[in-house]
């Protein structure tokens, strides 16, 4: 089935508009993209309505060097704005898989965001310095493995797969790998911007750990006990039959305490192959009714199923207390190590945030691991009262077939953004699939994002659809 929802108005605020000519790229040449890998959401030219960010790093098996797109947000709409690549960055063309991972945020004091692109193949990641004309290729920072890893530390692999940044000021950025360590830099605008950030802190697991696996695929940043200092929390969900563990590095305000390993002290069940701790987000003002910080655990695997856990980490003395789990998400198993997203808003406006899990593995009828999005909604009692679960149509208004399709991925990446107006009325959700196996052009698997509207506190699951060919 061939996805047919080009440049065209489906919903109000939820357009695409073709680009102006003098925009226009030359399209991406090459199969398996992964457009849709990683979407993120900032407002990169300064005025005032988000642009879409996505990332299509290619795929392991092929020379991907990767691409950063960029959709540039209007009052009609999303238009394709610019392609960037590691060629336009000067840098060595290799396996870099540029855009894997994205982050984005208003870092210094103007009025632009700057992007941070992750490149895990060539252990890289880089921070484009905001502009007017959106991202820098000339003014950035590359921040590569070798700087800030000692020679005799072990620094795993794949540096710059996970990023999370937090935009505070000064900012702080932290950088995941394969593990066993996790690294948080700390933003010095007093330096010229390719100097910018450099090491704070160097976080790892306790030594007597032995589920510390994949350290650093799930990274938080986050003043859990509101006490004016930033934490970190780190995932560390390990890969097959390893159970994962969370781990919490309380913010002193010039470093951070010894890790509280969650699986030490609580009573949480856990058994091989939960794979606890692969997604993480916050919510500061949580998802009950005594309004306290949670944070949203992802164990993909738990019980054969999966489960989302809300849970409320008091960290003061270095302990945990409080915490509380949500019901448990009939999630896909795949063979492979699952790619799932979770994000935390408050959809419906109510004072309770809820939380957007994706789940690309989800098998829809006969479309195996066609992927959807599900919703859990906060309320008085917490996480659990109700739960939807979204995918892309099944026709357009005017017929044309869209979803569901095999091995679509769909849910794989998703963001919020105001694309059209600066209004919180007008808000959209990208939602990436970026093995969409379609034929578009001649790119097979090129990957595409949908762009699905929220109203009346639900998301709507006639869309936009977005892939490579718009440049």
């Amino acid at each position: 089935m061939k996805l047919m929802l080009l440049a065209a108005t489906l919903l109000a605020g939820c357009a695409i508009s073709e680009p102006e000519e003098s925009q226009q790229l030359e399209a991406i040449t090459t199969a398996k993209a992964a457009f849709g890998a990683a979407v993120v959401v900032a407002d990169f030219n300064g005025d005032k309505i988000d642009d879409l960010a996505v990332g299509a790093p290619g795929s392991w098996s092929d020379f991907s060097p990767g691409a950063v797109y960029l959709f540039k947000g209007t009052t009609s709409g999303l238009v394709a704005w610019r392609r960037i690549t590691p060629a336009d960055l000067d840098q060595e063309i290799d396996n870099n898989r540029f855009g894997e991972a994205l982050a984005a945020g208003k870092i210094d004091d103007d009025d632009f965001a700057e992007l941070v692109v992750g490149a895990p193949g060539s252990n890289e990641a880089f921070v484009l310095h905001g502009t007017s004309n959106g991202p820098s290729t000339s003014k950035f920072q590359k921040l590569s493995k070798g700087t800030f890893t000692d020679p005799d530390e072990d620094g795993g692999q794949l540096w710059g797969r996970q990023l999370v940044l937090h935009t505070e000021q000064p900012a702080f950025l932290a950088i995941g790998s394969t593990g066993p360590i996790a690294k948080v830099l700390k933003a010095d605008l007093t330096r010229p911007v390719s100097e910018w950030f450099q090491l704070y802190a160097t976080l790892s697991p306790p030594a007597s750990s032995s589920t510390a696996f994949a350290f650093g695929y799930g990274l938080l940043i986050a003043d859990l006990d509101r006490d004016g200092h930033r934490d970190v929390v780190v995932g560390a969900p390990g890969l097959g039959v390893y159970t994962g563990d969370l781990f919490v590095y309380r913010g002193t305000g010039h470093s951070f305490g010894a890790a509280i390993t969650v699986h030490e002290q609580s009573s949480l069940p856990k058994a091989r192959g939960d794979n606890f701790g692969m997604q993480l987000a916050f919510s500061s003002h949580g998802f009950d009714s005594d309004h306290e910080p949670e944070v949203a655990v992802l164990a993909p695997h738990f019980g054969g199923t999966g489960r989302l856990f809300a849970m409320k980490l008091d960290i003061a003395n270095g302990a945990l207390t409080g915490m509380h789990a949500a019901q448990g998400l009939p999630l896909e198993s795949p063979e492979n190590f699952p790619q799932r997203s979770l994000v935390v808003t408050d959809l419906d406006n109510d004072g309770f945030d809820d939380v957007i899990v994706g789940e690309p593995e989800r098998t829809l009828g006969d479309h195996i691991q066609a992927g959807a999005i599900r919703i859990e909604m906060g309320s008085a009692s917490g996480l659990g009262s109700a739960s939807t679960l979204v995918w892309a149509p099944t026709s357009t208004p005017s017929g044309d077939l869209v979803f569901p399709d095999t091995f679509d991925l769909f849910g794989s990446s998703i963001a919020i953004g105001h694309f059209s107006s600066t209004s919180s009325s007008t808000r959209q959700l990208a939602v990436g699939l970026p093995q969409n196996p379609d034929d578009v052009d001649g790119l097979y698997e090129s990957g595409a994002v949908m762009v699905l509207p929220i109203a009346s506190g639900a998301v709507w699951p006639f869309g936009v659809y977005l892939d490579p060919t718009l440049f």
